[in-house]
This record gives C-alpha cells, sequence and structure tokens, in this order.
C-alpha cells in the first residue's frame, strides 16, 4: 500500500488551488512576473534529443484560462480543474538511499504541455551530528484528472512502483506514460490483483504478446475511458501505458523474464535450459 498523506483535506468546491513553483518578481512593478521570457525558455538540442518547447514549454502544475496568479500566496488559483494527490512510491528495500529524483512529471505533453519536477522528502536520519542522507522515495505530486502525463525519473525505475489517487473518486482517472529505459516485462497489479496488458495474445498458450502493428499504433493504448489497470508496454517508445484511477492502489512490477526478437518470453531458468 502507499504511505498515506497525513492532515490532508481533499476540496469539495468548484474552485482548486493548485500550487505551483515559487513566481520571480519583475523589478519594475514588485509583482510576480509570469511566464518567463522566451530567451530564458529557448535552448538548444543535439542531434535525437527532443525540444522542450516541442514537449512541455510551460512549468509547474498543468493550468488553463480560469487560473490567475494570487500575489500573496504565491501560487495560482485555478476554478475550472480539478487538481488531486498522486502519491508516487518505490517499495523497494533501497528506498531510503537509491534516489529517484527529481522526477519529471508532464501534463498533456506536446505544444502545451507543462513540466512539474518532483523532489523527495527532507533527509530523515541523523547520524553522530550528520545527515545520514537517507529519504524515503515517495513523492506528492499534484494531478489534474481527465489528463495524460508522461513520467521519467532521473535514476533506474523501482522494480516495485506503487501509485495512487487517495482521495479521488473511481470516476476520475489519469493516463500515465511512464518511462521505463530497460524492455523488460512490467506487471500491473491493482489492489494486488494482476492485470494482463491489452496486447496479451489470449488464443496463445502461456504469456505471449501481440507485437505492435505499425500501421495502427494506437491500437493497444489506454484511454480515459478504460477501467483501472488497462495497460500496455510500448516497447518502441519505451513507455508503460496505464489508467489510473481513484480508490485504487497500482503496482508496476518488473518480472525477471528474458524477451526474445521474436516476441516470445521465457523465464530465466528455462532460457538456459538445454531443452529450450
Amino acid at each position: 500500500m502507499c504511505t498515506p498523506l497525513n492532515n490532508y483535506a481533499q476540496n469539495t468546491t468548484t474552485t482548486t488551488t493548485c500550487r505551483s513553483m515559487t513566481l520571480k518578481e519583475d523589478a519594475a512593478t514588485g509583482s510576480p512576473s509570469w511566464p518567463p521570457s522566451s530567451n530564458e525558455s529557448q535552448s538548444q538540442c543535439r542531434d535525437g534529443e527532443i525540444e522542450a518547447a516541442d514537449k512541455f514549454p510551460n512549468k509547474g502544475i498543468v493550468r488553463d484560462a480560469s487560473c490567475a496568479v494570487v500575489p500573496s500566496w504565491q501560487a495560482w488559483k485555478c476554478f475550472s480543474l480539478r487538481c488531486r494527490l498522486m502519491i508516487i512510491e518505490s517499495i523497494d528495500t533501497d528506498t531510503e538511499v537509491w534516489r529517484l529524483s527529481p522526477i519529471a512529471l508532464i501534463a498533456n505533453p506536446g505544444p502545451s504541455g507543462y513540466v512539474d519536477l518532483l523532489n523527495g522528502p527532507m533527509d530523515r536520519g541523523w547520524c553522530a551530528g550528520y545527515m545520514c542522507q537517507e529519504r524515503i522515495s515517495t513523492f506528492f505530486s499534484v494531478v489534474v484528472t481527465g489528463m495524460t502525463y508522461e513520467m521519467a525519473m532521473t535514476s533506474t525505475p523501482p522494480q516495485v512502483l506503487c501509485l495512487h489517487l487517495p482521495h479521488s473518486p473511481s470516476s476520475e482517472a489519469v493516463v500515465l506514460r511512464i518511462f521505463f529505459p530497460k524492455p523488460q516485462r512490467y506487471d500491473i497489479y491493482v489492489d494486488s490483483v494482476f492485470v494482463p496488458p491489452a496486447n496479451l495474445n489470449i488464443s496463445a498458450a502461456g504469456y505471449q504478446l501481440l507485437p505492435e502493428d505499425p500501421t495502427h499504433p494506437q491500437a493497444f493504448l489506454p484511454t480515459l475511458d478504460n477501467v483501472v489497470g488497462t495497460n500496455y508496454f510500448q516497447r518502441s517508445a519505451k513507455l508503460v501505458h496505464v489508467v489510473l484511477r481513484g480508490g485504487h492502489v497500482l503496482d508496476i512490477k518488473t518480472t525477471p523474464v528474458i524477451t526474445l526478437t521474436s516476441g516470445l518470453m521465457v523465464k530465466e531458468d528455462e532460457f538456459m535450459s538445454r531443452t529450450l
């Protein structure tokens, strides 16, 4: 189970407050200056890299035309967006020493996307007068339901990743696209129940997956209308697509299997067997 967030009150009114990054102060007026100038956001990418302006030109928690700056808060106040808490947690035994952050959470990836960089909690230990440098890999993010998010971690993702919308009803959902650099098998569990991937070949014996169809690349991708846990690993993009809904705990577990180019998946001991 994901670690609960204490003292969190669900906002049931039509006004939702999304706290974003600290605003800069305009030297002339003394008021917050947002967004940053075009010169500040410009960057040059090498061949093969993604231009930030094409993926997430905006910074902070996603906003729309209903949002307005409240200077005394140093934050935005939004009226039409439904902001919810999403917990991201590593369940691995090295959760205190293996750093995943910063985690990039990109809302609506594309020309109007927003990127929110998440950092973990502070050092929780004290060792002989110096910090232990141990921090649990639990991240409390703010998402807007009804949207698609891409997520990428700075280091290698954990073997077991837990996701949770603790204060949302099951009618609210987000579609997550999580970057996993290694083309392994990623099993999805909802409330400890295994959910098969959308491209599972039900007519084949054992666990066999249907390959990606280049003529219909959207065939297996889940949408906001799908049930919780609907998932698909897009091998070409190294993205795990999964639907997360309120009221459920979702685990992504890395399974130790060897994936062959033919699409056949076997366990490690079976791969080493002489009878294979």
